[in-house]
């Protein structure tokens, strides 16, 4: 069976149906909306690890590059945690999703990966910073495929940071 080429949905949907809606979403993604995050990408080989924990050491981290990239931000509701043996709640920010079409991280020939860090401008000259937990790379989902036919963006998951983690550059 050497024939690879999806022909599913063929009868009403194709190659070029999918380019056009690709195209269309990031018109109003991109241009339109012009929500965005900033990637620092951090440089494994140069951040400084505790020995011991492989832990990064405090003011460690050294950011490879960063970059802006345009995509649709969802930050999602926060839990209240109780503290241990006490009767006192702590309410954390919630997980960050971030989506982006994968044609615009090809473009921009960047990459997601575990660590790296993200900061979301929320009010005007305030940032909140995330750590990605979830690179998104895994594609296969449904959600993220246009009604089964083939993957067009990818959702990257991720946490909040501490404000002693990553104070941004």
């Amino acid at each position: 069976m050497k024939n690879k080429s999806i022909n599913r949905l063929n009868k009403f949907f194709d190659d070029k149906d999918y380019q056009l809606e690709v195209e269309l979403g990031r018109e109003f993604l991109e241009g339109d909306s012009n929500v965005f995050i900033i990637l620092h990408k951090v440089d494994k080989q140069k951040t400084k690890v505790d020995d011991l924990y492989g832990e990064t050491e405090e003011d460690g981290i050294v950011i490879e590059k960063s970059i802006k990239i345009p995509g649709f931000v969802n930050i999602l509701n926060s839990d209240n945690q109780d503290l241990v043996n006490s009767s006192m709640t702590q309410k954390e920010p919630g997980n960050m999703e971030f989506s982006v079409y994968i044609k615009t991280l090809e473009e921009l020939k960047i990459n997601f990966d575990y660590g790296d860090y993200i900061e979301y401008i929320e009010n005007d000259g305030v940032s909140r910073y995330y750590s990605v937990v979830d690179d998104g790379r895994v594609i296969t989902d449904s959600e993220l495929s246009y009604h089964g036919y083939k993957p067009f963006f990818r959702k990257i998951i991720a946490s909040p940071t501490s404000n002693n983690e990553f104070k941004g550059i």
